[in-house]
């Protein structure tokens, strides 16, 4: 890709912001390797796969209590006139089903 094709696409939004995610997410990923390179060298296995478990048992259960409400606000939010009654609706949904 040249410089001039790599301009172009950086100066639109949709493709900027691609960017910022895609190097966010190789950033995440090796800051992670790193981390677990790291405590593998000062813990024991069995303390680095309890680890490992519980912030996998933590992630799931984060995803699963969000029901979808996440990715249904970002479809169906900008085709509502009143957006704080889905927002807030979903808020109070997920905050009872966590009580």
């Amino acid at each position: 890709m040249s410089t001039k094709a790599l301009k172009k696409y950086l100066n639109d939004p949709l493709y900027k912001n691609s960017f910022f995610i895609m190097l966010t997410s190789i950033s995440n990923a090796g800051f992670g390797f790193f981390f677990w390179l790291i405590a593998a060298r000062f813990y024991s296995t069995a303390d680095i796969g309890l680890a490992s478990a519980i912030i996998s048992a933590m992630g799931l259960i984060s995803m699963l209590s969000l029901s979808g409400f996440d990715i249904s606000l970002v479809r169906f939010l900008p085709e509502r006139e009143d957006k704080k009654e889905p927002i807030n609706s979903c808020c109070l949904t997920i905050s009872l089903r966590r009580a």
